[in-house]
């Protein structure tokens, strides 16, 4: 559930209430025992006062659901190509070589996993509670995504696995997204990050994306970098809140 872009106004609270209800429904259909939901409360597209109003009513309806607040997230958006001509303007050494996991070979499919789980270690924008398979899981099984063999790649170091790299994009509009970027701990602090960053939006051009959408906790003092590199200023900052089911 998402504002509309350009929205104004606030929803009456009967819709509201029902709009949160049915969203938390359909998640526990759907077998899930941890919800999340983000509170806008800054937005580059949307004046400041509608955006406080939206944030208030949005919390009240989480807490009375209980709901807690776990921090903040920064999201950035911008052209593609824009991204890439920063990127550009530094020169990156290639250290990696890439991979795409085989998604048919269920083998292949278990190395990556615990490949991811190894690499979230010690990420602040990580959730111990996410398991490291159902990540991939949900993105192969995103069928308005490009079902392409990038989706899911592996990134050596003299033959060694050093990232995991998951891409999202879709090709109707267009929205592209590093659904994660993970360093393996210890291949940290050597720059690879900003090296696979560059890989996979060159890969998502090559998929057919126009537009890059990120995000990362406030806390992830280096992927806000990365992104803060890109030369766009955030587009918003978002409260994450969970609801977690026993």
């Amino acid at each position: 559930m998402r504002w509309e872009d350009a929205a104004e106004g606030i929803p009456a609270g009967t819709a509201w209430a029902a709009a949160i209800d049915a969203g938390i429904a359909a998640c526990e259909d759907g077998g899930a025992t941890s919800i999340r939901s983000r509170v806008i409360i800054s937005a580059s597209d949307t004046s400041e006062e509608p955006v406080a109003a939206r944030a208030a009513m949005h919390r009240d309806a989480l807490t009375a659901r209980g709901f807690r607040i776990r921090g903040e997230r920064i999201e950035w958006r911008q052209s593609l190509d824009d991204a890439l001509a920063a990127l550009a303007e530094h020169h990156h050494r290639a250290t990696l070589s890439w991979r795409p996991v085989d998604v048919d070979d269920e083998a292949d499919l278990a190395r990556a996993a615990d490949l991811l789980r190894a690499a979230r270690q010690g990420d602040p924008d990580s959730d111990p509670a996410d398991d490291a398979r159902g990540i991939i899981d949900a993105l192969l099984n995103d069928r308005a995504a490009a079902q392409t063999p990038e989706r899911v790649q592996i990134g050596y170091c003299e033959g060694i696995p050093a990232v995991v790299l998951l891409l999202t994009v879709c090709p109707d509009d267009g929205w592209a997204s590093i659904s994660y970027l993970g360093v393996q701990p210890a291949f940290r602090g050597r720059g690879m990050g900003r090296e696979a960053m560059a890989h996979g939006l060159r890969c998502m051009k090559a998929m057919g994306g126009r537009v890059y959408h990120d995000s990362t906790a406030a806390a992830n003092t280096a992927a806000r970098a990365l992104l803060a590199g890109l030369g766009s200023p955030p587009y918003r900052v978002m409260e994450e809140w969970r609801l977690v089911r026993h």
